[in-house]
């Protein structure tokens, strides 16, 4: 019961701003870190709350979007974030993009051997 009061005082907290176009882009950047699928922009449990309380926090106190990300990075580790960084991000949309393109070549491939003509019986 205690925890049910504790969402709705946050929730009344949190819902009675609305976030600026900043705070917005970087709620887009971190994954509610209860079920680890959405961003927490969108997710509505007590932990995405508890992150846009956070981030507004942070905000208010004047830190950077990199002090910012870095800070929920360390508190739950590179996960927490939508995009992979660095070279992950470039292994993520290229694999994909690889394994289409591997995956046509080999239908390309079955389909000329399927289509030539066999050989006449004498």
């Amino acid at each position: 019961m205690l925890r049910i009061l504790l969402f709705l005082i946050l929730a009344a907290a949190a819902w009675g701003q609305d976030p600026t176009e900043r705070e917005r882009a970087l709620q887009q950047k971190l994954v509610a870190v209860c079920c680890w699928n959405e961003s927490i922009a969108f997710h509505r449990s007590e932990t995405a709350l508890d992150m846009r309380l956070e981030l507004r926090r942070l905000i208010e106190q004047g830190q950077s979007d990199a002090e910012i990300l870095a800070w929920f990075k360390t508190k739950y580790t590179e996960r927490v974030l939508m995009e992979p960084e660095g070279t992950k991000s470039a292994v993520a949309y290229a694999l994909p993009a690889a394994a289409v393109l591997l995956g046509l070549g080999l239908v390309v491939l079955l389909l000329r051997r399927w289509t030539r003509a066999a050989p006449a019986a004498v």
